[in-house]
């Protein structure tokens, strides 16, 4: 089950406040967890407000994306804009990478999902959900707001408009 916009907001007051600015680009880009784990600064364009996916983890390994249309730039919305510049003075300097955890080491999915996802929906309140959650959220969130299937299908790098038609629209 996808997140309403009300529920978000719970969610990043509840969430552990280092990893707030994760979530945010979480929600608002509809990256896959792999994704965000490999995602390294000079992949991220301030000047031309994109986010560029070109690689992944998958099982603690590293590479391309799993399929050609996965290579993608992502919009920068407002809110991924404003938790990037915070998390520059994070880790920019001190890692290529733009999140790691706590202790400065690569973000694993099921350490997420138990030590910090699942914490914070049931400190906000929240049903309990999979973390895959946050790319169905931002699915949703934009459709809601009146972006074009089109749109949101390039923004997640899904091949064709099938899945979110399917499944979100």
């Amino acid at each position: 089950y996808p997140l309403s916009m009300d529920e978000v907001h719970l969610f990043l007051d509840a969430v552990l406040p280092y990893y707030r600015d994760f979530f945010i680009v979480a929600f608002y880009t509809g990256m896959r967890f792999g994704e965000m784990s490999a995602l390294k600064w000079k992949h991220v364009d301030f000047n031309l407000g994109v986010v560029k996916i070109r690689e992944t983890r998958v099982r603690g390994e590293e590479g391309c994306p799993k399929t050609p249309g996965s290579v993608r730039d992502i919009k920068m919305l407002p809110p991924v804009v404003e938790a990037l510049r915070s998390q520059r003075r994070i880790t920019m300097g001190k890692t290529d990478y733009v999140f790691r955890n706590l202790k400065g080491r690569t973000l694993l999915p099921n350490s997420i999902n138990y030590h910090i996802w699942k914490p914070a929906l049931k400190s906000a309140g929240l049903k309990p959900r999979s973390l895959y959650q946050t790319r169905h959220t931002f699915a949703t969130l934009m459709l809601d707001a009146g972006e074009l299937p089109g749109w949101v299908q390039k923004m997640m790098g899904h091949a064709s408009l099938k899945m979110i038609l399917e499944r979100y629209y």
